[in-house]
């Protein structure tokens, strides 16, 4: 945490005080996909870093930032021809939270966000297919299609910016949509002009995709440094109070609070960078970064089971608050799992059966394949229906409980 804080403030960074595992840090980074970050400060600074270690992450940095800083103009040159074209836009999360880095371009991150209205998602879509994107149509259940292109790689084009899973635990006063672009801002990057959201909207923004993420499976060490970041280079622009009590609403204050504690006590950020007071408490920001490293980027490393801590923390809330609309929600959702675990989209069809990759008119085929090979999997006991409506916590299993359990730990249950 200190060599990424250091990384993307710009700050000297300090050699350790006693003998460090430095693959294991190289190991930690590229978990939390922070590499690049925390490579700047051990290429700058005699840290005591290994020389082939340090060699190792200076080459990859260099091609990295190189790459990352083409996208950039890359993307920025497309929004400009999309307001050309009449098509609105706001850019956010990624390059938009990465001018606040000391280095931008070494801030990476695997897709681009862009906003555009409902009405708008269909012009938008065929605009980005010209412009070289294999566009992907947008599921019923999603609040964003995806769009793939050979140099630019992934970008994701939203008409919400909160999906309906997690609407009913985050929007209880905040809804952002209906009022994105009357409220946005002009910015400035690489000498170019996009637009965004303005900065109160933008940070609760911000914040609630990290609680999602952080329901969902785990918190990332990014993620944090991007709501550090933009808090304290926007603090005069947001409405703190505002800010304190959507996540008030929401329930969230106290788990923001501990957040942002843990940024004051090893990122080097002062008490005074943030809308909200953190909190300094040694027991649950330690809980905290135990939750992060444990489930590597956006809990990839806790699976299922970090999965599943959601499913049951999402009905008890709904149900403790009688909220039918959101039980209703629960049920669809569950029922849509279970559609795609019996009739699995083309594209994971295409991971189990590699020929459908160019033989697509063989899905029927292989669909009657697995399922008859499915039955008798379960005719024979080998396999089970998997349990997607979890209600009670006695049916987690542990590490599905310990996240539940730090759930209640840090308020938000």
């Amino acid at each position: 945490m200190h060599l990424f804080s250091c990384g993307a403030t710009g700050r000297q960074a300090q050699p350790p005080t006693q003998p460090l595992d430095w693959e294991k840090v190289v190991k930690l980074a590229v978990e939390q996909s922070v590499t690049y970050t925390v490579a700047l400060p051990i290429k700058k600074y005699d840290l005591g870093c290994p020389p082939h270690i340090v060699e190792r992450l200076t080459s990859s940095l260099r091609g990295a930032a190189v790459k990352n800083a083409l996208k950039t103009d890359a993307v920025l040159d497309i929004l400009q021809k999309m307001e050309h074209a009449g098509i609105p836009t706001l850019l956010f999360k990624g390059i938009d939270v990465a001018r606040y880095y000391k280095n931008p371009e070494c801030r990476v991150s695997a897709d681009t966000d862009i906003y555009v209205r409902p009405e708008d998602e269909e012009r938008a879509a065929r605009f980005l297919e010209g412009e070289g994107f294999e566009m992907k149509k947008r599921p019923s259940d999603s609040n964003h299609a995806v769009g793939s292109h050979p140099t630019i790689g992934r970008v994701e084009l939203h008409i919400k910016f909160i999906s309906d899973e997690f609407s009913g635990i985050l929007l209880k006063d905040w809804s952002v949509d209906e009022n994105a672009f009357t409220n946005c801002v002009k910015q400035q990057l690489s000498g170019r002009e996009y637009y965004a959201l303005e900065p109160c909207d933008n940070l609760i923004y911000l914040t609630f995709h990290m609680l999602k993420h952080f329901l969902y499976g785990g918190i990332s060490l990014r993620m944090m440094m991007d709501n550090a970041l933009y808090s304290k280079n926007n603090l005069g622009a947001i409405d703190c109070k505002r800010y304190e009590d959507m996540l008030t609403s929401a329930g969230f204050l106290y788990l923001m609070q501990v957040i942002f504690g843990a940024m004051v006590k090893y990122c080097g950020f002062d008490e005074t960078d943030f809308p909200i007071t953190p909190v300094l408490n040694d027991e649950d920001i330690t809980a905290l970064l135990n939750d992060l490293e444990a489930g590597g980027w956006q809990g990839q490393k806790a699976g299922v089971d970090g999965v599943f801590a959601w499913y049951c923390y999402r009905y008890q809330e709904a149900d403790k608050s009688g909220d039918k609309r959101e039980l209703g929600n629960i049920r669809q959702g569950h029922l849509n799992e279970y559609k795609d675990i019996v009739f699995p989209p083309m594209e994971t069809m295409s991971k189990l059966y590699p020929k459908l990759s160019e033989k697509r008119y063989l899905y029927p085929y292989y669909l009657s394949r697995r399922l008859f090979e499915k039955s008798g999997k379960l005719l024979s006991g080998k396999a089970s229906v998997p349990k997607l409506m979890i209600k009670d916590e006695s049916e987690l299993s542990d590490t599905a409980k310990e996240r539940l359990e730090l759930f209640k730990n840090l308020k938000i249950m």
